[in-house]
């Protein structure tokens, strides 16, 4: 067997694995105290953000370059570059 193959195996049994579980656990955290799932969440924000992006354009491109600027400036002491 490559190393290749051996080191995807250990990636997702160790990585993969222990991280999905934990989604899930969160999901089933989340739907039992609210009612609704994180996924349920995920898509009620992505329908947001449509709708926002249709109604109002500008305000729609504010926020993304807000967000967009917030991750670079909290993000920069991360990066390696």
């Amino acid at each position: 067997m490559p190393i290749e193959d051996k080191l995807l195996m250990i990636s997702a049994k160790y990585i993969f694995g222990p991280v999905s579980r934990g989604i899930g656990k969160v999901n089933e955290h989340l739907e039992a105290k609210t009612g609704k799932g994180l996924y349920n969440r995920m898509a009620e924000a992505e329908a947001k953000d449509n709708k926002l992006k249709e109604n109002n354009t500008l305000l729609w491109a504010a926020k993304k370059i807000g967000i967009g600027t917030l991750k670079g400036l909290f993000g920069a002491p991360f990066s390696k570059d």
